[in-house]
């Protein structure tokens, strides 16, 4: 944000600090580092502009800040209208991959990503648990446990 650009209200969208008025996104989920400490699988579940999408990105940025993890955010939102769950299956590793792609606080390099996926689909046991093997291997070679959220699952 520039310093002429004033702060405004956010209506649609996650908001962002510097652009936002915003109340602080994690107070409102002190919980989420002792699920994430516990190994836990969760669902933040609550009405439409609430902040939820807001306060994963919040989580996101705080989780890696502090180094013991990788953390990143992946949307499903494109997912909505997808039926076939070979498709689906393909479509969320895909969405994983962008998303690794495109976090450059992994420190992982463009060509790590794309050689892991190309080497991961040759595995014979792909076809039946891809997400499984894909996350496993990324696991492995990243050296840190992963964390990721998944935005728009509905």
């Amino acid at each position: 944000m520039s310093a002429s650009k004033p702060k405004k209200f956010c209506v649609a969208g996650p908001c962002d600090p510097l652009d936002h008025y915003m109340l602080p996104a994690l107070p409102r989920l002190p919980e989420v580092q002792d699920l994430v400490n516990s190994e836990e699988y969760f669902v933040l579940h609550a009405p439409r502009q609430s902040g939820k999408t807001t306060s994963i990105y919040a989580a996101v940025a705080q989780i890696n800040a502090e180094k013991k993890y990788y953390a990143l955010s992946c949307s499903l939102a494109r997912l909505d209208k997808v039926t076939d769950n070979g498709q689906a299956m393909s479509s969320i590793i895909g969405l994983i991959y962008g998303a690794l792609r495109n976090a450059k606080f992994l420190g992982l390099k463009k060509t790590f990503v794309d050689g892991a996926l190309a080497s991961i689909s040759q595995d014979p046991d792909f076809k039946e648990s891809p997400i499984q093997l894909w996350l496993n291997f990324l696991s492995e070679r990243i050296k840190k446990d992963l964390v990721i959220f998944f935005d728009e699952a509905d």
